[in-house]
């Protein structure tokens, strides 16, 4: 199926449609040409018009309808709460193996395709539900190409053409017919599969004597298959959730990792050059956090001058000043609250938007890969979406609220340095130089914590 479809190309050897190599025709065009069927369908949180739709976009509802008719799916759809609008569950969890095959199918017949492949399409269903899959998949493969793999034999009885392998080898060929007279592999195999079959239906017997009620191998046949259906998900849930629930890693590890991968770091420079399209915001975004760090210096001057009102000679003086300094003081706080929620809104906003870019511009190249990238277990699932999910808010922190506490801070040191100077050259030396010991202090701090 990967060689078809062109995930992979062969290494050795050649594959023809219609007499043309594969490699010569445009990949876009095969893929639209082609449908598939696979042994586990993949439906998608949403409705089930939705998850039709993924085969063709333009789809009206009457040939959603006519391509249901033909997987054997609208009947049942009908009978959903909500019709075609009824929402799925992830991964199909709301339908039955048999009823997300039949979905599959459809999904695969939108676009009409000319050659339909079916890769185990009934292999994980039970009787009942391979019944009503077969008969779709043989209303599907009228009127085009169609290749089935398969070891239920029942699937391909109808064949124009059966290949038979062993070993990888074609050891025989032709439709059932011809194979069961040459009483050969393919004979033997559809001898143990009709022993294995009756069985199984002694053993649904037995159940049914056991149990002595009428009705219950419909209901054994079907319980058995849910039970089934939910041993699959629940593996495949703990093999995900395994993955991703995996404890954050040091940052010595990381480092690591980067290394081995020849990973190039990137810098503040760096991000902030690919966020272009977020300036606008990031500059008013500084201007912001700009004016929040002028908040305190311009507080102590106010401050001061509250003690120096205080000093004046006549009550109404005191007071005349006491009033202009509770004005600046309002003033200052609006101020200071105003730029505050500018600046972390934007700052915010900005954080979002890279996010959501980096994070579709990390989707796309991951989908870009070929097939062998994806067989790499560094590249499992699980792996991948955390990358989605952690690396691109952690590429965020570069231009989010620390961002704006770092030039808060740097513009309060400024600022605060410059009228240290105007109102006390001979002090001002030394605020600084305690200021100093304090930073380097903290650092030092800090650097320890690290390890």
């Amino acid at each position: 199926i990967g060689l078809l479809l062109r995930f992979y190309d062969q290494e050795s050897g050649e594959i023809l449609l219609d007499g043309v190599p594969l490699k010569d025709l445009n990949v876009c065009w095969l893929r639209q040409t082609i449908g598939v069927v696979s042994q586990e369908p993949v439906l998608f949180a949403a409705t089930v018009e939705e998850n039709l739709r993924l085969g063709k976009e333009d789809m009206t509802e009457e040939e959603m309808e006519r391509v249901c008719r033909m997987a054997n799916a609208h009947n049942f759809i009908k009978e959903l709460p909500d019709g075609y609008k009824t929402r799925v569950g992830e991964g199909g969890v709301q339908l039955s193996g048999g009823q997300k095959q039949r979905i599959a199918i459809a999904r695969a017949l939108a676009r009409d395709p000319k050659v339909l492949l079916l890769d185990e399409a009934t292999s994980a269903l039970d009787t009942e539900s391979e019944q009503l899959v077969q008969h779709a998949l043989d209303k599907a493969a009228a009127g085009r190409t169609t290749l089935t793999i398969a070891h239920r034999l029942s699937t391909i009885r109808n064949a124009d053409c059966i290949i038979v392998f062993d070993h990888g080898k074609i050891v025989e060929s032709g439709t059932h017919a011809e194979l069961m007279e040459l009483n050969g592999v393919y004979k033997q195999l559809v001898k143990a599969q009709e022993i294995e079959k009756a069985s199984k239906q002694e053993e649904e017997a037995e159940e049914i004597i056991t149990e002595g009620e009428p009705g219950l191998e419909r209901f054994s046949s079907v319980n058995q298959s849910q039970k089934l259906s939910t041993a699959r998900m629940s593996r495949r849930l703990t093999r995900a959730f395994s993955n991703i629930s995996a404890p954050d890693k040091s940052v010595a590890e990381i480092k690591e990792e980067a290394e081995e991968h020849n990973v190039e770091p990137s810098g503040i420079v760096e991000i902030i050059r690919f966020a272009r399209k977020e300036w606008p915001l990031l500059i008013f975004a500084l201007l912001g956090s700009i004016a929040k760090g002028l908040a305190f210096p311009i507080f102590s001057i106010i401050y001061g001058s509250m003690f120096k009102s205080l000093s004046r000679p006549t009550a109404a003086e005191k007071m005349d000043g006491a009033r202009m300094n509770a004005i600046y003081f309002s003033i200052l706080g609006v101020g200071a609250g105003t730029s505050t929620f500018i600046g972390g809104f934007l700052f915010a906003w900005a954080g979002e938007s890279l996010t959501a870019r980096l994070r579709l511009k990390l989707f796309s190249h991951i989908l870009k890969q070929d097939g062998a990238y994806f067989d790499s277990l560094e590249h499992a699932s699980g792996k991948l979406t955390t990358r989605l999910a952690t690396d691109a808010p952690n590429i965020r922190a570069a231009i989010d609220q620390r961002l704006a506490d770092v030039m808060q801070s740097i513009s309060a040191i400024i600022s605060g340095i410059a009228i240290a100077f105007s109102y006390g050259p001979k002090m001002a030396p030394i605020g600084i130089v305690t200021a100093v010991a304090l930073i380097s202090a903290q650092t030092i701090i800090a650097q320890y914590l690290k390890k």
